[in-house]
């Protein structure tokens, strides 16, 4: 019996070394989930009080800052970006010295078109020691925050000098650029550089508010939208094409604005806002990945404005 019970074991043993092996799956594949399209919905408040920044691989929210928690950028070489979700805009000057200018006097005031190329940003050519006044734009009740003056100095070993005066006080201020981000920025309101857009490698876009010019009025204007990260990043609007069957295209635009604003409009009649359906966007990051994202709301539940929503899916 002992031996019929051991030829029993060996069979066994012999059958299982017949099994094939478990293929082993390395840990850094995707589950076919991660390839399905996600729903996100940002919160930049019903009077835009937020700029929300994004990132899609990690699917979430990177970082959420008060428009009126900055007043401009420095890419620590020679452009100043003005947080134009204020409707902030400058007068440049001659002048160099704040005593010749004149606050409240008429002046020609620019401001930074949305698409970021250099040449269209309001203090580009960057002229050192020469006056700007700043018309610091408008507060979360869109009531006008008034007038500045300021004066860049100089550029060395990464910071920036400035002066600025403000309400009849003089203040000497600079900005230290850290290469981990786009920009170093400021507040005048708080007198000190802040902390406001993630680490460059961790977003891609960012909701706010921006100026957009609307070159048949001939009028610039407040609108929400969505603007890129100037590192790297790169979208396609696509018009007429279906969503679930999207493939990957070329010819990306590395425009801050390629997302932009009119993926939604105001309709008079119903009072509320409408999501343009026949469009949708590929982003390309700066880490090389390519998404497609398609606006499926601007409301919340309770149809109150300022709350976004987007699908978005990998795009193999």
């Amino acid at each position: 019996m002992d031996i019929v019970k051991h030829l029993i074991f060996i069979s066994f043993l012999t059958l299982m070394a017949c099994e094939p092996e478990e293929e082993f799956i390395p840990s850094q594949w995707k589950k076919v989930e991660d390839f399905l399209a996600k729903e996100q919905k940002i919160s930049m408040g019903e009077q835009y009080e937020n700029q929300v920044y994004y990132n899609l691989e990690k699917e979430a929210v990177v970082k959420t800052v008060g428009k009126m928690d900055w007043d401009f950028s420095w890419n620590g070489d020679s452009l100043i970006v003005l947080n134009s979700g204020r409707n902030m805009k400058v007068a440049p000057t001659v002048f160099k010295d704040f005593s010749e200018v004149e606050m409240g006097s008429a002046k020609k005031f620019k401001w930074d078109w949305s698409s970021g190329n250099p040449d269209s940003l309001a203090m580009s050519p960057l002229k050192m020691n020469n006056v700007y006044v700043f018309d610091l734009g408008l507060d979360v009740n869109n009531d006008k925050l008034g007038e500045l003056k300021m004066m860049p100095i100089k550029i060395q070993n990464d910071t920036f000098y400035f002066a600025y005066e403000y309400e009849d006080n003089l203040y000497s201020q600079y900005l230290i650029f850290d290469q981990t981000f786009n920009f170093a920025s400021f507040s005048f309101l708080k007198n000190e550089q802040v902390s406001i857009e993630p680490p460059k490698n961790d977003y891609d876009f960012k909701f706010t508010q921006y100026i957009h010019y609307f070159e048949e009025e001939e009028t610039d204007y407040l609108v929400v939208g969505v603007l890129l990260n100037p590192y790297k990043t790169k979208a396609l609007k696509i018009k007429g094409e279906s969503f679930d069957l999207a493939t990957s295209k070329a010819n990306l635009s590395s425009k801050w604005d390629a997302i932009g604003y009119d993926w939604k409009r105001f309709d008079f009649d119903l009072s509320r806002y409408i999501i343009e359906s026949d469009c949708y966007y590929q982003v390309e990051t700066s880490r090389g990945q390519n998404y497609k994202m398609k606006f499926t709301s601007f409301t919340n539940e309770n149809n109150v404005k300022g709350y976004p929503s987007f699908l978005f899916q990998s795009l193999m």
